[in-house]
């Protein structure tokens, strides 16, 4: 399945992704961060930058990552994602910019 994210919504979703899970979940959470990972001509197209110390660095961009990009996940990948969503607002750990992607993986 093919989704729209912005720089923002990539960032989010990389922080979210589970820590830990049986070795075939652990693969496809990589095969997740890797298409979910900024490659060098996204930092150039984005403008992305870090400022700050180490441990509590911000992550800016420019207007451009506003715009989606459109990144293809298999099933099983966004079924790790739906999971995650859906256990973080259980836990009421959703933050309010997160409301955009919980609608487009958990409608």
């Amino acid at each position: 399945m093919e989704y729209g994210l912005t720089v923002l919504e990539r960032v989010r979703l990389l922080d979210s992704l589970p820590p830990e899970g049986n070795v075939i979940t652990l693969k496809l959470i990589r095969g997740i961060a890797e298409k979910l990972g900024f490659s060098p001509e996204d930092h150039e197209k984005f403008g992305i930058h870090a400022e700050g110390q180490k441990g509590g660095q911000n992550v800016h961009w420019n207007d451009a990552g506003n715009e989606p990009t459109m990144i293809t996940f298999a099933d099983a990948e966004v079924d790790i994602i739906k999971n995650q969503l859906k256990r973080m607002d259980a836990e009421s750990r959703m933050k309010p910019d997160m409301i955009g992607l919980f609608e487009k993986f958990c409608r």
